[in-house]
């Protein structure tokens, strides 16, 4: 079965992001009322703005024998997290993941039901499942099976670029000052990478 893993972040420059974040925070600082939880849901500081300046969109797809499981505008990050835990399941180590998760106090995308993982990303919204030889796809209209190797190849490929993009991600934070940022956005991401690629 043909299955492919693409996504194509679009052009990233935080720059003007910034300061557009630096000015909402700046007029959010003059309105919020110290102290009232309504004023602190509805104006984050200036670090979560900045924080999402550097959290690039992406268009992506995941498809597999012509039938889209996951495809639109997403948030890289994201996409990326949802693969990595599927990958994870695939390779019998999300119960790893899971223990990572509570060892560092990270909140996964994905949560464990007794069928496989619950996951909601990029207009899939359904459960991932193993069957033998291969991975079950599942929504409440359809269920799509994907044979093992089939999935696990084109991760492979999509991991490659993730790596790349990554590397890039972490270039334009640094130029910007915003390293932090880079790692708390990404913090998922390496988790799950380190269970995929080196077994945890």
């Amino acid at each position: 079965m043909r299955v492919e893993i693409r996504a194509v972040p679009e052009d990233n420059n935080p720059k003007e992001c910034i300061k557009k974040a630096a000015l909402e925070a700046l007029v959010d600082e003059t309105v919020r009322v110290p102290g009232s939880f309504t004023s602190a849901l509805f104006h984050p500081g200036p670090w979560e703005r900045f924080k999402e300046c550097t959290r690039p969109r992406a268009s992506v797809e995941f498809s597999a024998g012509g039938f889209f499981i996951a495809r639109g505008e997403e948030d890289y990050l994201k996409f990326a997290e949802g693969i990595l835990s599927i990958g994870a399941l695939a390779r019998g180590r999300f119960g790893r993941a899971l223990q990572l998760a509570e060892l560092t106090g990270t909140r996964l995308l994905a949560d464990p039901v007794d069928e496989g993982i619950r996951l909601s990303f990029a207009g899939f919204y359904g459960v991932v499942g193993l069957s033998p030889g291969g991975v079950t796809f599942s929504t409440e209209d359809s269920a799509v099976r994907v044979p093992l190797g089939d999935f696990l190849s084109a991760e492979e490929c999509f991991l490659s670029s993730l790596a790349f993009d990554l590397g890039e991600l972490f270039e334009v934070c640094s130029k910007h000052g915003l390293e932090r940022a880079f790692l708390e956005n990404t913090r998922q991401v390496r988790l799950l990478l380190k269970v995929v690629a080196y077994g945890g």
